[in-house]
């Protein structure tokens, strides 16, 4: 590896990222534990995690852990803990969280609530790891059990209801992963580019970002529920180690497929000098710095949700990302890969992966 003034400032970029989402996790983990999945908060607060006990419970692309707050016997505040899904799809379904504030622990667990309609997956996996740390908190906290109601069968989502979806997507996505490295054909390339943006994108909504990151930092990958983000990680981390630089960017990633697909139109391309190439470039670096800093300050670290992928849950996804997302598209039919180039946060982190070894 040539050390030069790039390769100091993909390190730094590289680092800096791997510091933050570490301080991420660190800060997700530092707190009083009363056991693996019940912590004490303040005198007479108590906050149970769900990460351990519903590790089984799947949404719709991994675990949703939930915090749930108890005070007095009596739920205080339901909250979630970083995930994988889809941000449009768990906004939605995130309005179940308030449903179990105020009642007691018994009436909590009695309580029957209903999934989000536009976010099925979302919301099961929210109601049944609620209903899961209801029954540790009543058994653990309450020193009489004899009237903790129990559900012998919380209504969560299992992996045999979208395994069709998740077969064929990592079917997609191995053909990505290998293929392009021994074969390249013109016409077989748009072929592969489709299935990356109606497979990964719109039927799985499977994407190396932000918010998978930080799931990962902060819950790990759990290889049995989806092979999926295991996958696109290593392709992602891995490749570019090995001399394969921007492998996922450009040969997997739905949205960079998609603007791809668009830059094939028969239409003038826009030419840019180097010196504006090298001022967006710097744009891009000076944008993922400042979210980056955002995030590691939890000032507005909800940025993450609003990387343009999520514009591939289109039923559900707001106005304002599917517009987002279709400019970014129109203007990749004249100016090639342009979000890619000069705006991705992922995108800038994925780039500065360093590589080891070359053949």
């Amino acid at each position: 590896m040539t050390f030069n003034i790039n390769t100091f400032k993909q390190l730094l970029i590289f680092t800096t990222s791997v510091i933050v989402l570490v301080s991420l996790a660190v800060r997700h983990h530092n707190i009083e534990t009363l056991n693996e999945n019940i912590t004490k908060k303040g005198t007479d607060t108590y906050v149970v995690n769900t990460t351990e006990i519903g590790k089984d419970i799947s949404g719709f692309a991994g675990k949703v852990p939930i915090e749930i707050e108890i005070t007095d016997n009596i739920v205080s505040k339901v909250s979630a803990l970083p995930n994988a899904e889809t941000p449009d799809f768990f906004n939605r379904a995130s309005q179940l969280l308030n449903s179990w504030n105020g009642l007691s622990l018994n009436q909590a667990i009695s309580k029957q609530v209903d999934a989000v309609s536009g976010a099925t997956y979302s919301s099961r996996a929210i109601i049944a790891n609620v209903h899961k740390g209801l029954e540790l908190a009543a058994s653990s906290l309450n020193n009489d059990k004899s009237d903790i109601i129990s559900l012998s069968q919380p209504p969560h989502l299992t992996t045999t209801d979208n395994n069709a979806m998740k077969w064929l997507s990592l079917i997609v996505l191995i053909m990505a992963m290998v293929l392009p490295l021994f074969w390249r054909n013109k016409i077989y390339r748009i072929f592969q580019l489709a299935l990356n943006v109606a497979i990964l994108g719109f039927w799985s909504c499977t994407f190396v970002n932000y918010t998978m990151l930080i799931s990962l930092a902060t819950n790990g990958l759990d290889v049995s529920i989806s092979l999926l983000p295991p996958l696109m990680i290593a392709a992602a981390f891995l490749y570019p180690v090995f001399g394969k630089k921007n492998y996922y960017c450009t040969n997997i990633c739905p949205l960079g497929s998609a603007q791809e697909l668009t830059t094939k139109l028969p239409v003038k391309k826009i030419k840019i000098k180097t010196t504006i190439a090298k001022r967006l470039t710097l744009f891009r670096e000076i944008l993922w710095l400042t979210l980056m800093i955002l995030l590691a300050f939890g000032i507005w670290s909800e940025w993450v949700g609003y990387e343009p992928f999520a514009a591939f849950a289109i039923e559900i996804a707001s106005l304002g990302m599917i517009v987002f997302a279709a400019t970014i598209l129109i203007t990749s039919v004249f100016l090639p890969r342009a979000y890619c180039r000069f705006v991705c946060p992922t995108g800038t982190l994925l780039k500065s992966v360093p590589t080891l070894y070359r053949r």
